[in-house]
């Protein structure tokens, strides 16, 4: 499993137009902004992104909140 990660890490990339500098000036309000934007404009294109922001958002997210205490806590 190790070496199939370290393999399925070293072949996928990001696309070169999706590879950004991260601008360590910009507030973090502002990246947020910036980030609902782009999700906006995404799910404008394809509608069938929504469902899955979605469960993003209200299922997967607090499961994880969950998981994480739980495991603290055990």
């Amino acid at each position: 499993m190790v070496a199939f990660s370290i393999s399925m890490l070293l072949t996928i990339s990001e696309p070169k137009d999706r590879v950004k500098k991260e601008d360590l000036k910009k507030p973090f309000l502002r990246k947020v902004l910036d980030l609902t934007i782009n999700i906006f404009k995404a799910v404008l294109k394809n509608p069938n992104l929504l469902i899955g922001w979605i469960m993003e958002v209200f299922i997967s997210g607090p499961i994880i909140i969950l998981e994480i205490y739980l495991y603290m806590w055990l």
